[in-house]
């Protein structure tokens, strides 16, 4: 179509200290490829957008699983969306040419894979009438709920939900699978692609291939029980205190070192974990017990403190107008929504010395999974938004689940419950050598996440699954191991519903607020708004009201909590709304008073009442009237100034 992508890879010439792949993937979306200009102060592309940060993500943990896990030369990944056609899955285009882009390269890559942005609803397939849940290809104009990434062996990565409706898991896996079968015959195209362009590999030139490796001394009975200490804080000191002294007795590199004794733990790790063994002392599908706490922050309009293990997660709620919220940033979505979160995870969580700066990369993503999460059943709020803040103050793992868990008590302590509960639970996998067996962990912790093969976080409700984030380092999962970590998930759901439901009663529901609605003359929505919306403010702040302009249906939404300054404040946008006619009455308010007469404010113009026109017998004006005081006025028509030229007796 005119859809146009650049999608470039650059390989660095030096392998770095990493102990992982260090691939950084940047996805760009130019405001010319909808053929607009910038809406900033420089009128350019300042820095990527949260949206843009998120698909960042999308692409990212698409490729890295399927790059080979022992190269550690910089990559960087740019994926710019030069021109948009919004009939087509744009999102699924970049994650099918990004594929491409890195296996026409020297890397090794076990690709081709294919992506898509889909919309998972009730129809019907193959021509019968009974409902059921399918998987649809959305537009870049659609508002889209779930994307995929899959290989021809499995899922590489699957990410949404949002959408107000929950899918069982056993429905979700089955219209995905159903989908993926109908575009199996497009991998022979990229295959061929691939044969045509592909860059030539030269072992020689793949040094990556020849990485240094630290010898160390046995400490392996050392290093197993440092391994099985509960605690986490003391496992950490233990550990910490036998990687220096491997690295005073070793000549080699630090780093080497360190990641000679990771990979050496990490082995036992992944063998204690076939075996049945966990950390923690859990069985395999034990999760930690939850503690709750509410009404931690006195000023906040609702706060709940969640804490199972060694997480603990501040979440706190805070209630604003609708002019508040921050406007979406993403070139396709315009507007303010309703309900957005930030989550904060700083340093000291995992007792790190990290200076705090703009958030990261990590933050970014993990507050939209938050906010995708409780879109699918938050109320909505006329006139209002609402802000959750989710501060990890001490992580092992799951602290986005743990936040989720923590939203339904701070947004029922502020007045808006979910319209159901939702929690959630992390998924993690250990596999052998051979990936002939594995076993699937829940409500993984922090070292589970690093050693195992995947993480993969489920939230849901009483009716299923609502939101799903895999990140996986196998490359292509088959399509059981999914659907089994799914159903496992759905378990543990129905497990921590109760313990949430039973909280959530004890919050009375806040008192309604009035709202009602109120057309406007499309064509007067300028002069109803004002100058930087100084019309609007003004009946806001005099009435104490908000006030909720949609431009596209030019419809005003009116909240309050007196419901007769909400009726005044509607009396006035009328007033704004209609055009001035000679011989309307209007009410005015005076502004200021002459000896001659007195000056009155009404729709937001202003004029004079003649004495003469106030009182039979005229005198001094300041005799008789106050500032602030209101009196009906009549539009007698202009004077040849454009003034108005009002009147109050004719009025009475």
């Amino acid at each position: 179509g005119e859809a146009r992508l650049l999608v470039t890879l650059t390989i660095g010439a030096k392998q770095s200290e990493a102990d992982f792949c260090p691939l950084t993937v940047d996805y760009y979306e130019r405001s010319s490829a909808l053929g607009r200009i910038p809406g900033n102060y420089q009128r350019r592309e300042i820095r990527q957008s949260d949206e843009e940060i998120r698909l960042s993500r999308l692409i990212d943990r698409a490729i890295r699983p399927l790059i080979n896990s022992d190269e550690r030369r910089e990559i960087h990944l740019c994926v710019q969306l030069l021109s948009a056609d919004t009939r087509l899955d744009l999102v699924g285009l970049a994650l099918t040419v990004s594929g491409l882009a890195v296996q026409c390269s020297p890397l090794s890559f076990g690709g081709p894979i294919m992506g898509a942005s889909l919309r998972i609803e009730q129809g019907t397939q193959d021509g019968t009438e009974e409902p059921t849940w399918v998987a649809l290809r959305a537009s870049a104009k659609e508002k889209t709920s779930w994307y995929l990434a899959f290989h021809a062996d499995g899922v590489v990565m699957l990410e949404g939900g949002g959408a107000r409706q929950c899918v069982p898991a056993g429905s979700l896996m089955e219209a995905l699978k159903v989908y993926v079968q109908t575009q199996r015959s497009l991998f022979d195209q990229l295959e061929q692609f691939v044969e045509e362009v592909a860059v030539k590999r030269d072992d020689d030139e793949n040094f990556s291939t020849h990485e240094e490796s630290a010898e160390i001394s046995d400490c392996t009975d050392d290093l197993r029980n440092i391994l099985r200490i509960q605690d986490k804080r003391q496992r950490e000191i233990k550990y910490s205190l036998l990687l220096s002294r491997q690295q005073d007795i070793s000549d080699q590199a630090d780093y080497l070192v360190a990641r000679a004794l990771w990979s050496q733990a990490r082995d036992l790790l992944r063998s204690d974990a076939l075996a049945g063994i966990r950390q923690d002392g859990r069985a395999a599908h034990e999760i930690r017990t939850y503690d709750f706490e509410s009404h931690v922050l006195p000023r906040s309009n609702g706060s709940c403190l969640v804490s199972r293990g060694r997480t603990a997660v501040l979440v706190s709620v805070t209630t604003g107008k609708g002019g508040e919220a921050p406007m979406e940033e993403s070139l396709f979505n315009q507007g303010r929504p309703d309900l957005f979160c930030h989550y904060h995870f700083p340093g000291y969580a995992t007792h790190q010395v990290r200076h705090g700066r703009a958030p990261n990369r990590r933050e970014i993503g993990h507050g939209v999974l938050v906010q995708r999460s409780l879109n699918a059943v938050v109320p909505k709020v006329q006139g209002h938004c609402l802000r959750v803040v989710a501060d990890v103050l001490e992580a092992d793992g799951s602290s986005s689940m743990a936040s989720i868990i923590g939203a339904n008590l701070a947004l029922a302590e502020s007045g808006y419950p979910l319209q159901c509960p939702l929690v959630g639970v992390s998924v993690g996998l250990v596999t052998n050598s051979d990936r002939s067996t594995g076993v699937l962990l829940l409500d993984i912790t922090g070292d589970e996440d690093f050693y195992g093969d995947m993480d993969l976080k489920v939230v849901g409700g009483a009716e299923g699954i609502c939101t799903v984030q895999l990140d996986n380092k196998l490359g292509a999962l088959p399509w059981d191991v999914i659907e089994t970590a799914l159903l496992n998930a759905s378990e543990v759901h129905g497990q921590l519903l109760p313990l949430i439901t039973e909280r959530v009663k004890t919050f009375a529901p806040a008192e309604p607020a009035f709202t009602k609605e109120l057309s406007l003359d499309a064509d007067r929505l300028g002069h109803v708004i004002g100058p930087r919306g100084a019309h609007v403010k003004e009946v806001q702040r005099t009435y104490q009201v908000n006030i909720s302009i949609d431009r596209a249906t030019a419809v005003a939404t009116i909240s309050g909590e007196d419901e007769d300054l909400l009726e005044a404040a509607i009396v006035e946008l009328m007033t704004l709304n209609e055009p001035l006619k000679n011989g309307h009455i209007y009410f005015a308010k005076i502004e200021d008073i002459k000896e001659f007469g007195v000056f009155v404010r009404f729709a937001q113009h202003r004029g004079l009442v003649h004495i003469s026109e106030l009182r039979q017998g005229g005198g001094d004006a300041r005799e008789h009237y106050e500032v602030g005081e209101e009196l009906l006025v009549k539009l007698l028509g202009f004077d040849r100034k454009g003034r108005l030229k009002l009147s109050h007796l004719a009025a009475k």
